[in-house]
């Protein structure tokens, strides 16, 4: 069963819009300070914003903050303290994912997560602990297109976010890590799978099983693969997942009785060679 691919209710939220203030690092470290009554004011409206997930509210004031480089203050106040309450750090803990986003394009992906980190805590780790299961998709999905997700120093020792949702018994989140295992164990089915159904023949019996067929499902291998690439755990839940292993494994099954029998294989190459012995005779007199 092919994952959801037109399914609004299980889309994620829309991409920010080109007009999303972006905070230049450099040049905003040479900004004057401002007065800690001006960044309690804007804290306060962007923390409201985020505690009511107003997704609206929360674009609206950060636009009104000229120049947007005015934004590094903002992001870094109350960082420095004690709880690091920061405003990232808040929409994290509250699965604020559409804003989180948001933040992603304003800060920039890079700064994004050299900020998110509290006391050793990175941003997925947080989101696991408070069963952020959106967000913890979120963050897996960047970090494993850079070498894997990173672990914390704990009593415990060094802990991943999947362990650390174990500890807090965060039942959704440890769902979400089984449902990646099983897409990767889906998509090397399908690898599999694919390499079977290269060596595969047309077969009329046990069952027919035409060149067509064998192209057809050849070509879908292809495509279920580029799918899981981006394929949203919301939108292909772990019973639809379970199904299309159990499909694939079924079909693998059957597809390997299409090889070529070793037999077939001896008589193919002795007509080959008696071919090629026929046309290398010179012909004889007349």
């Amino acid at each position: 069963m092919p994952p959801k691919k037109d399914n609004k209710k299980d889309k994620g939220p829309a991409e920010p819009a080109d007009d999303t203030p972006r905070v230049d690092w450099v040049a905003a470290s040479h900004l004057p300070e401002h007065p800690k009554e001006t960044k309690d004011g804007w804290y306060n409206a962007t923390v409201h914003a985020i505690m009511t997930d107003d997704v609206g509210a929360f674009r609206s004031f950060l636009k009104s903050i000229v120049p947007p480089n005015n934004l590094a203050h903002l992001y870094q106040h109350h960082k420095a303290d004690f709880g690091q309450n920061d405003i990232i750090k808040i929409a994290v803990v509250r699965g604020a994912r559409a804003i989180v986003e948001y933040m992603l394009v304003s800060v920039g992906e890079q700064k994004f997560y050299e900020l998110a980190v509290w006391n050793g805590y990175s941003a997925i780790h947080l989101a696991a602990i408070w069963g952020q299961v959106d967000l913890v998709e979120l963050f897996h999905d960047h970090y494993m297109k850079h070498g894997g997700e990173p672990t914390v120093s704990t009593s415990l020792g060094k802990e991943t976010a999947q362990d650390l949702a174990r500890r807090y018994q965060r039942a959704e989140v440890l769902d979400f890590y089984y449902w990646v295992a099983l897409r990767q164990k889906y998509v090397l089915l399908l690898h599999n799978l694919a390499k079977h159904l290269d060596k595969a023949v047309p077969q009329k019996e046990p069952a027919v099983f035409s060149q067509e067929d064998i192209d057809k499902y050849r070509a879908g291998c292809d495509e279920k693969v580029e799918d899981m690439q981006t394929v949203k755990y919301r939108n292909f839940p772990v019973g639809s997942l379970i199904t299309a292993i159990r499909e694939a494994a079924e079909l693998r099954f059957r597809v390997k009785t299409f090889h070529p029998k070793p037999e077939d294989l001896v008589k193919e190459k002795g007509k080959s060679g008696a071919s090629k012995a026929a046309k290398g005779k010179p012909k004889g007199k007349k």
